[in-house]
């Protein structure tokens, strides 16, 4: 039988509802907190002073983070993607030639 407390501590639980190990090397934190940032920049339209301060401070780690983490993510997607691709934190388009998508596509 499984303690609950070593299942506690050596996993954690995505948002996806998978498990993944604890201290794996990854991106996965920092993809993690720029997902949060674009997610909390569409729900802080610009407005106040105090929404335009949180703006730029939003504005700043996003730009952080595709600085220090953007080709990583886009590497799957490489050369069909560019960090202005990302949509709440994920890839949401990519520009593919007609004829590379049907030189690749699935009968």
């Amino acid at each position: 039988m499984r303690s609950s407390k070593r299942f506690a501590t050596s996993r954690r639980t995505t948002p996806s509802g998978s498990c993944s190990p604890i201290g794996s090397k990854s991106t996965a934190r920092p993809r993690a907190n720029f997902i949060r940032t674009q997610i909390e920049l569409v729900h802080t339209p610009p407005g106040t002073d105090e929404d335009e301060r949180r703006r730029v401070v939003l504005f700043t780690r996003r730009d952080a983070a595709l600085k220090a983490h953007g080709a990583a993510w886009l590497r799957p997607f490489h050369p069909y993607a560019r960090e202005d691709s990302f949509v709440r934190g994920f890839v949401q388009k990519i520009d593919v030639p007609a004829n590379t998508f049907l030189q690749h596509a699935e009968p």
